[in-house]
């Protein structure tokens, strides 16, 4: 992922997926359902609030290095996120 708003995508994209309203996710992660929705809509983000929305999802954010970049995102997705 190269912008937030990509990471938003997925944590709606796998919210709907798991039957999982964000206002669910919101509680999980200590937020109020607004300042979720607040933060899924813009473009800067704690760094904090995006780690515990990963989390919250039962997922994690790694740095790796962006010539491998494209071909770990391409793995990920084809094996846990279809």
């Amino acid at each position: 992922m190269k912008t937030f708003s990509e990471m938003a995508a997925l944590v709606n994209s796998q919210c709907r997926v798991r039957g999982l309203p964000v206002a669910s996710l919101a509680r999980r992660i200590g937020i109020t359902p607004r300042r979720l929705r607040a933060a899924l809509a813009q473009e800067d983000v704690k760094l904090e609030t995006a780690m515990a929305m990963a989390a919250g999802l039962g997922l994690e954010l790694v740095l790796v290095p962006i010539e491998h970049a494209e071909k770990i995102e391409a793995a990920v997705r084809r094996t846990f996120l279809t």
